[in-house]
């Protein structure tokens, strides 16, 4: 992904332009502080302008210490709550368990 400095800008800006993006498992591993400015720059990009889903396994109480907490932490995070609908799935069967019974049936 980073392999030019011009690649990466024109990902970039693809990425910040489609009109709906979805990241699944999100957050799966903590950030490091270069994979956080990146997300930063993502989510400004689309701020305001293009809807994002973010998938985690985690509560969205647990991604600000994923994001390597601190100031982009903080940038990240008000970017993703301002005018976001938090929806928290829970239940003691993973995903694919209850998805295999359903088609099992």
């Amino acid at each position: 992904f980073r392999s030019t400095p011009n690649s990466f800008r024109r990902k970039m800006k693809n990425y910040g332009n489609i009109e709906l993006l979805i990241i699944d498992d999100f957050l799966i591993t903590p950030l490091n502080e270069t994979q956080s400015s990146d997300v930063f720059e993502l989510l400004e990009l689309r701020n305001d302008t293009h809807s994002t889903i973010l998938a985690s396994q985690f509560e969205n109480s647990f991604w600000h210490e994923r994001l390597g907490s601190g100031a982009v932490a903080d940038a990240i995070m008000d970017r993703i709550i301002h005018n976001s609908y938090i929806i928290n799935i829970k239940g003691d069967k993973s995903m694919r368990e209850r998805t295999s019974k359903i088609k099992a049936s």
